[in-house]
């Protein structure tokens, strides 16, 4: 990976374990009626519980990474998003190289990608992590909160 040469701290690792953990726990929550789940596929034929584990165990990394990004990044939220967006491409493309092209978590590789980039802010801020302080933090982050600066990049 291009700029994954940073050492990552014991809290971006924390924080990537945990999305990790999220998107595990999802996946095998059941029952999901037409969702992939622990007894069926529900309405997929290309995915199981098996591909969404390689999936997650593949993208555990990245999350980290970008954790880390939000610790150490000084810029401004519409700068981190900027380092963050090759990160979340390189973090699909190791989905879809472990799941042999099947989109497993594509929008999650986005959503969790920003959250954890938030908590690293919050870190770096020294915030406490409560839900109220993540969710500002996310907030700053221009990426959920304005299309034309994903129509920018």
């Amino acid at each position: 990976m291009t700029d994954r040469n940073i050492p990552l701290s014991c809290t971006a690792e924390t924080i990537g374990h945990l999305a990790w953990k999220a998107l595990i726990e999802e996946v095998v929550t059941t029952p999901k009626p037409g969702l992939v789940n622990l007894y069926s596929n529900g309405a997929h034929t290309d995915m199981d519980v098996d591909t969404f584990r390689r999936s997650a165990e593949a993208l555990r990394p990245f999350f980290a990474f970008m954790a880390e990004r939000g610790i150490q990044e000084q810029g401004s939220p519409e700068e981190l998003f900027r380092s963050l967006r090759g990160t979340g491409m390189e973090a699909e493309k190791a989905m879809y190289g472990c799941t042999g092209g099947v989109n497993t978590h594509k929008g999650i590789i986005f959503t969790f990608g920003v959250f954890c980039a938030a908590a690293g802010r919050c870190i770096r801020g020294k915030k406490e992590l409560t839900p109220a302080n993540l969710l500002h933090m996310q907030q700053e982050i221009p990426a959920l909160g304005s299309s034309s600066c994903m129509m920018r990049l």
